[in-house]
């Protein structure tokens, strides 16, 4: 019998939540249980992983950036931008497709002085957070806009 080819766990976690589920199912086949549990941990999206995950490369940095983008850690929430890097604050964002479980979610940011708007379409059924703009502000629509306070504020 021929010996199956190891897989990183990051792999098979970056394939799954990047959306690319047939690479992911094989990936998540050739772990065994230490792996899948290493695999299945995720942690809550900040900059600062982002930035780390840099000098790394590869799935370590599509773990950090897609956390960072669309966090799936709050049962029933997506937070997009948990934080706003300083200087990203007047700066246009666009994130188009990206894959969460139930969908895909797009959204953009755009800037009325020091007021960020988000425009967002996300699957219906749950709630879209983006604490790095407004800890205030919460929506359960699928789709939308909002002139959000300025952060900070």
């Amino acid at each position: 019998a021929a010996a199956r080819a190891s897989v990183e766990p990051s792999v098979a976690a970056a394939l799954e939540d990047w959306g690319f589920d047939e690479e992911a199912t094989a990936a998540w086949r050739r772990l065994g249980w230490r792996g899948r549990r290493a695999a299945g941990r995720r942690r809550a999206g900040r900059w600062a992983d982002v930035v780390a995950a840099r000098a790394e490369g590869g799935a370590p940095l599509l773990l950090a950036t897609r956390a960072f983008l669309a966090d799936e850690s709050t049962v029933g929430a997506v937070t997009v931008l948990p934080e706003l890097p300083s200087g990203w604050r007047g700066q246009a964002v666009d994130v188009r497709g990206a894959p969460i479980r139930a969908g895909r979610l797009s959204y953009a940011v755009r800037w009325h002085g020091h007021r960020p708007a988000l425009l967002w379409e996300a699957p219906p059924g749950g709630h879209v957070r983006a604490p790095g703009l407004d800890p205030s502000w919460t929506s359960a629509e699928p789709a939308g806009e909002a002139l959000l306070a300025a952060p900070g504020a």
